[in-house]
């Protein structure tokens, strides 16, 4: 067994997540499957992650690579949220995804049962004063 210490760890984490060295802009598709894909609820966040790890990365390479060039693919992935991941990775996503059974197919706020969610919504809206209820 080969003793790491966690410098070591983190460092090596750091790496493989490109974040201690910036990768070339020709390559954010090779980074997106790198790091198994990008959380994408906000479009936003997911260019915000890429340009962490990307050097000079264009502000419309997202876009173009979802819409125009189709390499990357917005779908529910993990815990059932939307991800970004390439469009060579996507079948293995969808395949050992259909292992998983119907219910952890559904977007996550389908999970919940609907009396859940108003018991929930109630229980906010019992904290909040009236004056704010209106912006919730």
């Amino acid at each position: 067994m080969i003793a790491l210490s966690w410098e070591q760890v983190n460092a090596w984490r750091l790496s493989q997540h490109h974040l201690h060295e910036l990768a070339d802009r020709q390559q954010f598709r090779e980074v997106v499957s790198n790091i198994g894909g990008l959380h994408a609820q906000m479009m936003s966040a997911a260019e915000l992650q890429l340009c962490a790890r990307v050097h000079d990365l264009p502000p419309d390479a997202v876009q173009n690579a979802l819409w125009h060039a189709r390499t990357l693919i917005k779908s529910w992935i993990f815990r059932g949220t939307l991800h970004l991941v390439t469009a060579s990775d996507f079948p293995l996503f969808v395949a050992a995804l259909s292992r998983l059974g119907a219910f952890y197919r559904r977007p996550s706020r389908h999970r919940q049962r609907f009396s859940t969610i108003c018991c929930r919504t109630q229980q906010v809206g019992s904290f909040l004063p009236p004056s704010k209820l209106a912006q919730v």
